[in-house]
């Protein structure tokens, strides 16, 4: 028998078995769903987000002329926390085919997810509270099918929580290499065509690199970068 005493405040507390809690009257209670989503809410201007990225990388990685099948991983997440007893944090993640989800997480336990249209939201959580000031490094991954099948196609990245650097690298078999290489910013709609520096075309691997870095990215409900390539069908 594991016993687990929680505390009297209204919030839900994260166990040693990665379930959620929440104290009623006398009572230990499973977290619902609505408690669970408050731990991540801005419930006042003068509240902090939990957390801040200091860098994030993605690489998306087709794995075949025809996209049809490719891998999504949050490869490095670097994270600062804001707030003491910090014991979660979540993922959010899209896409017009089938989007899996978390395949793999490291540190933590994915311990809720839900599908808000074709967005599919998921909660991690560390099992263990996180102080302020303290740093972890954390890893994702998503299967993704059908989602990059069209001549010309997006990978998008919203930026929703406070983050410091943003890189995104996509992997592209050897016999769909891009034409050419755009990031659009939105809702402001710049944009910039990436050049050699960005786009690596190496002989001794099975891929083509495209790369984009955005330092300081901005925090907003619709600023997204938009990484888009004219594909090569075989």
């Amino acid at each position: 028998m594991i016993t687990v005493q929680i505390g009297k405040g209204k919030d839900a507390v994260a166990t040693a078995s990665g379930r959620f809690m929440i104290r009623e009257g006398s009572r230990n209670l499973p977290a619902t769903g609505a408690d669970i989503t408050r731990l991540l809410s801005l419930r006042s201007e003068a509240e902090a987000f939990p957390y801040e990225i200091l860098e994030h990388e993605f690489t998306l990685t087709l794995h075949d002329a025809s996209g049809a099948s490719a891998t999504l991983s949050r490869r490095r997440a670097r994270v600062r926390f804001l707030r003491d007893r910090t014991f979660s944090i979540r993922d959010r993640v899209w896409g017009d085919g089938v989007v899996s989800p978390i395949t793999d997480v490291e540190p933590g336990i994915v311990v809720d997810q839900f599908q808000e249209g074709d967005q599919l939201h998921s909660l991690i959580s560390l099992r263990e509270p996180k102080r302020r000031g303290e740093l972890e490094t954390v890893r994702v991954t998503h299967e993704m099918v059908d989602c990059f099948r069209a001549d010309h196609e997006w990978f998008e990245v919203d930026v929703d929580v406070p983050t410091r650097s943003l890189r995104v690298e996509i992997h592209f078999p050897r016999n769909r290499a891009p034409r050419t290489a755009w990031v659009v910013e939105y809702p402001s709609g710049n944009r910039l065509m990436l050049g050699s520096t960005n786009i690596r075309r190496d002989p001794t691997e099975t891929t083509n690199r495209v790369a984009s870095d955005e330092a300081g990215a901005r925090e907003s409900p619709s600023n997204r970068m938009g990484l888009v390539e004219p594909s090569v069908r075989v």
